[in-house]
């Protein structure tokens, strides 16, 4: 008799078979986490963004803009320096601006990405003096599966985050 070395081809079928199904079975949790980092990174970034736009009317002595648009294609937002309705944003991540107009950042979020952006209003102006912005606002940020979570801005211009009946770990309930 000889000794065995290595695995049969039935061991190795059987181990395959073991690691698809425990594969299959962790996928759709796996995408969900995925997509719940992408909610939460878009989060982050967004009161990261609105706060920078705040300080750099503050610092810079002049109004700076938000506008934020939808498309069939997807939404985005535009941060912006200049005359009132001087930018215009693209899902595809592209601001295009009036003269006199400079752009500060744009962020597209594509129709077929996993957030999407919603706003209460269009366009949101930080006054340079007292930093207090116009309207107050609510930007919604929602994932695919239907979390969301709100960046609600108050006239102050300061930024307080949540999500509705605390769907989303680490955010509030609204």
């Amino acid at each position: 008799m000889r000794q065995q070395r290595g695995i049969t081809l039935v061991e190795a079928c059987v181990t395959i078979a073991v690691l698809t199904g425990i594969t299959m079975a962790a996928a759709p949790s796996m995408r969900r986490l995925v997509e719940r980092q992408a909610l939460r990174g878009a989060a982050d970034e967004l009161r990261s963004d609105l706060q920078f736009l705040r300080m750099a009317a503050v610092s810079q002595g002049r109004p700076v803009w938000m506008a934020v648009q939808g498309h069939r294609e997807g939404s985005c937002y535009v941060l912006y320096a200049g005359p009132r309705e001087g930018c215009r944003c693209a899902a595809d991540g592209t601001a295009g601006c009036d003269e006199g107009a400079e752009t500060l950042k744009v962020l597209g979020f594509p129709a077929a990405g996993s957030v999407q952006l919603q706003a209460s209003a269009a366009l949101l102006g930080i006054e340079p003096v007292r930093g207090t912005v116009t309207p107050a606002a609510t930007l919604k940020l929602v994932g695919r599966a239907g979390e969301a979570v709100h960046q609600v801005v108050n006239v102050m211009g300061r930024v307080r985050s949540c999500s509705p009946s605390g769907s989303v770990p680490g955010f509030k309930a609204c």
